[in-house]
């Protein structure tokens, strides 16, 4: 394959993988608001007397928007890694020596990095799994309802730790260097 056909064929994955990725942060940033919509709805119809019994529709609701947003966001961060680590490389040795740095701003560090991940391991630490525990919590406390819905509950809490631990673990806060 010749060089002109090979870099249009990079150029074209390039584009393709940042619309996948626009579309994928959309959907992330999406599931947070409507995962606090939610649970803002939930939290209004029980303080204005419906059943407690509905704040054992939070955490299901919130655990598969939690799990939407983590893995959008693991895509997001893979096809940012697969353009700075496979593509810009490919396209710059098709380029050759002395060709500026191509798709520089996907490599550039973020001076404030660690602040941010630790910042937004806590937002979705506190939006999809404390804010539902804390449902559950007040729905074991003032429902009183019967075995099954606290069976219910306790598997609930089983999702939302889950879901905790895959947040944690994804977060790259506590990855080597990340400190």
């Amino acid at each position: 394959m010749n060089a002109d056909l090979a870099s249009s064929v990079l150029l074209a994955e390039y584009e393709q993988l940042k619309k996948e990725q626009q579309g994928r942060l959309a959907i992330r940033d999406g599931s947070a608001y409507a995962g606090l919509g939610a649970q803002a709805a939930v939290v209004a119809a029980v303080v204005s007397g419906q059943s407690p019994g509905l704040l054992l529709l939070l955490p299901p609701v919130v655990f598969l928007l939690g799990w939407t947003r983590l893995t959008n966001d693991r895509k997001v961060s893979s096809i940012r890694r697969y353009v700075r680590e496979e593509l810009a490389p490919g396209l710059a040795a098709l380029v050759g020596e002395g060709s500026p740095v191509l798709f520089g701003w996907e490599a550039a560090d973020e001076p404030r990095r660690t602040v941010h991940k630790g910042g937004q391991l806590l937002a979705d630490l506190l939006a999809f799994v404390v804010l539902p525990l804390a449902a559950l919590v007040a729905y074991l406390v003032a429902a009183r309802g019967p075995v099954p819905l606290g069976m219910v509950a306790g598997v609930e809490a089983v999702l939302l730790a889950g879901l905790a631990a895959e947040v944690v673990r994804y977060s790259e806060v506590f990855t080597r260097g990340a400190l």
